[in-house]
């Protein structure tokens, strides 16, 4: 069975081999992810598994278009969170594997990157997903491996960006780099899973018992891309809040930053988060009847944002304008005849991703969230006339 979410409405289909759980939220952490199929998949025997072979010997195993550049037993410790603001990521010692695979016919080279428990192996793989334009992380691994899986990332056949750079869609004559899309799109994803299995049965001498996908955001979406492609490669997927839609939610990342440039209103964050926190204080015992902060049912929300209409915040007193724009904002794209076109924010969400700001010399101006900017100049089409600033409604319409 594989689970879709979109927002609060949730439905489900059958998919043979493959269970999905797409979560609603976005900020559901890789950690907190690793504990759920930690949870959903204890060893079948409480026996701990051991190496069969030494990491180094790794680098003379043969798969198909792969070469395996280097493998090292690596001590334990910690590596840098996998997002800002989280603690360090303890890992234990690991046997790290990294390999290039090539496609035939295909100038590409995908990296794969495979971390083993040296002792402890519970017996199953776990292949994590990236965020972003980034289709993994090295450190994003040791969380799994930490719960004794063995676990994988890919690069995607491209390395040195962030991932809120998606430039590797464009080739050195600005056209679309169809091969390096399609790496990032779902090729790599089979590569991760077939090299991340391989080099796993060959360090411990026999194959996972089983394998998962784990993903959140572009990782969520690479876990669908995988039941819909490869649905034999995993046992159960777990596709957290899937970037999916593309071609909907790229164009409504700008809706928040449009509204205020159409108003001639662009809110410093304060008066965002004036807005957040009063709407969790109207609507937070809502869904499950918990007052902790958290509004349980957020389409049940009906906050008004005028009642805030001459309230004081650090800078400035909330106007009726302030409050028409928090309304459209949440509202959601409309075309210029107020016809939907995508979903927006629900109350009780941070503002800042979307509806960014920042204030100069007491200049409030747009921040547009870096991964739709950069969108619409390499993925999307573009004109030669049209500058990133010069968005108007009837461009949303298309």
């Amino acid at each position: 069975m594989i689970w879709r979410s979109h927002r609060a409405r949730v439905s489900a289909s059958v998919t043979p081999v493959v269970v999905a759980a797409a979560l609603v939220s976005a900020a559901l952490a890789p950690s907190a992810q690793t504990a759920w199929v930690a949870a959903a998949a204890r060893p079948a025997s409480s026996a701990l598994l051991a190496p069969a072979a030494s990491c180094a010997s790794l680098t003379a195993l043969t798969l198909p278009n792969t070469t395996v550049n280097s493998a090292a037993d690596t001590p334990g410790g910690t590596v840098p969170p996998p997002f800002p603001g989280l603690p360090a990521t303890q890992v234990p010692e690991t046997c790290r594997v990294h390999a290039t695979v090539t496609t035939p016919g295909v100038t590409d080279q995908i990296g794969i990157d495979v971390w083993m428990p040296v002792s402890g192996w519970n017996g199953r793989f776990q292949g994590v997903g990236g965020g972003g334009y980034s289709t993994g992380s090295q450190n994003s691994l040791a969380g799994p491996v930490a719960a004794g899986y063995s676990a994988a990332v890919t690069d995607g056949g491209h390395t040195g960006a962030s991932s809120f750079t998606g430039s590797f869609a464009l080739d050195s004559n600005g056209r679309l780099n169809w091969p390096l899309i399609e790496d990032f799109s779902y090729r790599a994803l089979h590569d991760l899973a077939v090299v991340g299995k391989a080099v796993t049965a060959a360090y411990f001498g026999m194959q996972a018992k089983y394998s998962y996908w784990n993903g959140c955001s572009t990782g969520g979406r690479q876990g669908l891309a995988e039941a819909q492609r490869y649905p034999a490669d995993y046992n159960g997927i777990l596709a957290a809040a899937p970037a999916i839609n593309w071609q909907k939610f790229i164009p409504a990342e700008f809706w928040p930053e449009l509204v205020m440039r159409q108003a001639g209103d662009f809110l410093a964050p304060c008066k965002f988060t004036a807005f957040q926190t009063a709407a969790i204080k109207a609507c937070d015992a809502l869904g499950d009847g918990v007052v902790d902060g958290v509004i349980g049912d957020p389409l049940a929300c009906k906050f008004n944002p005028g009642s805030l209409v001459g309230a004081s915040t650090p800078c400035g007193t909330i106007t009726p304008q302030d409050a028409a724009v928090v309304a459209k904002i949440v509202a959601g794209p409309r075309t210029t005849t107020g016809d939907f076109l995508w979903y927006g924010l629900t109350w009780g969400a941070s503002f800042s991703g979307l509806a960014n700001t920042t204030t100069t010399g007491g200049t409030t101006v747009g921040a547009p969230f870096p991964i739709a900017l950069d969108h619409l100049g390499t993925w999307g089409p573009t004109e030669s006339t049209r500058s990133r600033g010069n968005l108007g409604l009837d461009d949303h319409d298309v």
